[in-house]
C-alpha cells in the first residue's frame, strides 16, 4: 500500500526531496563544496582538509558528520584515522 500525503507525493518522492534538500544545501557553501572538490581529489584526514581550508579541523568535522547524516558522504576509518 502507497501512503499518500495531503499534497498528493507518495513517502518515496518526499524522501527524494528531502535528499536533494539536503544535497543542494551542501552545494550552496562555498567552504562545503570545497570539502568537496579536495574528497573528490582523494581521501584525505580532517587534519589535511583543515591545512587546506581556513578553518578548524574541528568545524571539518562537524560538516563531515553533517553530510554523513544527510547521506552525502561517508567516513572510511584506515587504521586509526578517520579519511
Amino acid at each position: 500500500m502507497v501512503k499518500i500525503s495531503k499534497a498528493g507525493h507518495t513517502q518515496r518522492q518526499l524522501r527524494v526531496t528531502e535528499r536533494l534538500t539536503s544535497v543542494w544545501a551542501a552545494l550552496s557553501d562555498p567552504t562545503r563544496r570545497e570539502i568537496l572538490d579536495l574528497l573528490r581529489e582523494r581521501l584525505r584526514t580532517t587534519g589535511e582538509l583543515a591545512d587546506e581550508l581556513p578553518t578548524s579541523r574541528f568545524a571539518i568535522m562537524k560538516e563531515i558528520l553533517w553530510k554523513e547524516n544527510k547521506g552525502i558522504s561517508h567516513r572510511v576509518e584506515i587504521g586509526r584515522q578517520d579519511v
